[in-house]
């Protein structure tokens, strides 16, 4: 069972993303790629993310931090636009 200070520590470094949300992948392979978070996919541990090139891809969310450096929500209406 967890104490409360490992749950407290646990939850804050839970970031909650909501859709047009700028995000950069700050682990893995694609680090530093910066886009929009579209919505979680059926593994709540994975996001779709309309890259900069317009492209949408699956990364794990737990690579993903909010990016204040880029408003990329604009990602998001041009995505949308396609469908």
């Amino acid at each position: 069972m967890l104490n409360d200070k490992t749950r407290t520590a646990d939850a804050m470094n839970r970031t909650r993303f909501r859709t047009g949300d700028a995000v950069i992948l700050a682990e893995g392979p694609h680090k530093y790629v910066r886009g929009t978070f579209l919505n979680l996919k059926p593994d709540v541990n994975w996001a779709a993310v309309p890259e900069r090139d317009g492209v949408v891809n699956s990364h794990p969310v737990k690579w993903m931090r909010m990016d204040s450096e880029t408003g990329a929500s604009n990602l998001v209406e041009k995505w949308t636009e396609r469908e």
